[in-house]
C-alpha cells in the first residue's frame, strides 16, 4: 500500500492505480483512488475455479488501462512508455 500511495503522488494524474500481490497460493487485489482503497480476498490459485476469478481480474485490469491509454492523455502516454 505504501508503493501505491507513492505511485500516486509521483503520477499526480487522479487516475486510479491498480495493483496485486501474492502470498503462497493466495493472490490479493488493491484499488487505490484517491483515499479510499478496495483489496480483495485472497484468491487461491490452487483451486481452479478460483484460478479462473485470477485470469478474469487481470484481463478486467488489463482492458481498464488500456481504456485509460486510449483517452489520449500525453501524462499518461509519457508514463507507459517509459521502462
Amino acid at each position: 500500500m505504501i508503493a501505491m500511495i507513492a505511485a500516486q503522488k509521483l503520477n499526480n494524474d487522479g487516475n486510479p492505480l491498480y495493483g496485486a500481490y501474492v502470498m503462497g497460493r493466495y493472490w490479493h487485489f488493491v484499488v487505490l483512488d484517491g483515499l479510499e482503497y478496495a483489496l480483495s480476498l485472497g484468491h487461491n490459485a490452487v483451486k481452479k475455479d478460483e484460478l479462473g476469478e485470477i485470469f478474469t481480474i487481470l484481463k478486467e485490469t488489463k482492458r481498464i488501462i488500456e481504456n485509460l491509454l486510449n483517452q489520449n492523455s500525453p501524462a499518461i502516454h509519457c508514463r507507459a512508455e517509459r521502462k
